[in-house]
């Protein structure tokens, strides 16, 4: 009986190259970027809402939640502080190392830079929150900060 199933030819080297390199940026871009996360994240959407003298902290948890940190005064009067800080990356290294690697085997080395680069974004939002002692807002204030940042190495 003969097999219903034909043998397939050995793969060339240029073809398990062209894998490799394939291989190589598939897991180039899955590791190259990150995320970071501190603090809870709160909707920056809902800041025009907050009327001073109007605005109760019932109202302040329902659409923010839980404040990061309360500090209570002997006066009667509190501050909510609200904070989030992303950073994201971006990374070289591992896009350099796979182009030395791609050279290497096409046999062209020194091709590629040894130089690699490091990419960072860092978007910090703070809200401060102060209240009376009967839980109404009386004063609010809200920043946010972006800080990118470049490192060769």
């Amino acid at each position: 009986m003969q097999a219903k199933y034909r043998t397939m030819a050995p793969l060339t080297l240029a073809a398990d190259r062209i894998l490799l390199v394939a291989g190589s940026l598939a897991l180039v871009l899955a590791l190259a970027g990150g995320c970071a996360t501190r603090g809870t994240a709160f909707d920056v959407d809902k800041l025009p809402l907050i009327e001073e003298g109007v605005t109760t902290r019932v109202e302040i948890e329902r659409w923010f939640g839980r404040p990061i940190t309360v500090r209570s005064r002997p006066s009667g009067f509190a501050i909510y502080r609200y904070f989030h800080e992303e950073e994201t990356r971006r990374d070289t290294g591992f896009f350099s190392r796979v182009g030395r690697l791609v050279a290497a085997l096409l046999g062209r080395p020194g091709v590629v830079s040894p130089v690699d680069v490091e990419y960072k974004n860092t978007v910090r939002h703070e809200l401060v929150i102060l209240f009376d002692p009967d839980g109404i807002v009386t004063e609010v204030g809200y920043e946010r900060t972006e800080i990118p940042s470049k490192r060769v190495y």
